[in-house]
């Protein structure tokens, strides 16, 4: 897998600038990137026209991990030359840089630009057979987890409207329960009445009842004292008899 930056651009300028280029250059081959970047923003500064400067600090922006400024001074490195083949080397380096970041569309457009300018561009082609298998990977991945996230929440669905169900059918028994103990004491109560009124009722029954043989048996001493008296009476009736007669 290439994913280099194309070289620099060689300088050819006039004046305090070439050195200052050449410094650049210089500073960038080392490593130090921070002062090449520093020392070809300073060059473009005195000649703004000379679009290798852009380039070579887009270079220098990407090495220092800087990629979108880097894609910027490419973009305006690409709007000053009238040029395919530079104007391929600009879209495979911004290629390479979107592939870096995973941004796998924007890096197949480019690679598939520096392929349009440069036919014979064999790098830009395999990093875009690259870009086209990694985003397909990606995908692939990415329906994976979606499958398995739709997985999960059919799963926690599931499981919820499980845990809901649980709870309406928890709380329909504890209402029947609480139905039942409200019917029972109902009936509890309803029993009570009835005993109470059960007893009420004998004791109202008991009470006539012992009205009526009280009466009963007051009718029938009066009955027997009416018997008395007319026994006594006829007894009296005899004795006064045998009292006037004389005996001669």
């Amino acid at each position: 897998m290439k994913l280099v930056l194309s070289f620099l651009i060689a300088l050819f300028l006039v004046g305090s600038t070439i050195d200052t280029a050449r410094e650049a250059n210089e500073a960038y081959r080392k490593g130090n990137y921070e002062k090449a970047i520093s020392l070809y923003k300073k060059a473009i500064d005195k000649t703004p026209e000379n679009a290798k400067l852009y380039y070579n600090l887009g270079n220098a922006l990407a090495k220092s991990g800087s990629a979108e400024e880097a894609i910027r001074y490419f973009n305006r490195y690409k709007q000053m030359v009238d040029n395919p083949q530079a104007e391929a080397r600009a879209d495979y380096n911004m290629g390479n840089l979107y592939y870096k970041a995973k941004k796998w569309d924007k890096a197949i457009e480019h690679y598939k630009n520096a392929m349009r300018q440069k036919v014979s561009d064999i790098d830009a082609k395999h990093n875009y057979e690259l870009a086209q298998r990694k985003k397909k990977k990606e995908q692939q991945k990415n329906k994976k987890k979606q499958q398995q996230k739709k997985g999960e929440n059919k799963k926690n669905k599931d499981r919820k409207n499980q845990q809901n169900q649980q709870q309406k059918d928890n709380k329909q028994q504890q209402n029947k329960k609480k139905q039942d103990q409200q019917n029972k004491q109902q009936q509890n109560k309803q029993q009570q009445n009835q005993q109470q009124n059960n007893k009420q009722n004998q004791q109202q029954k008991r009470a006539k009842m012992s009205q009526a043989e009280a009466q009963k048996i007051l009718d029938a001493l009066k009955q027997k004292e009416k018997k008395l008296l007319k026994q006594l009476k006829r007894q009296n009736g005899k004795t006064n008899n045998r009292t006037y007669e004389k005996d001669w």
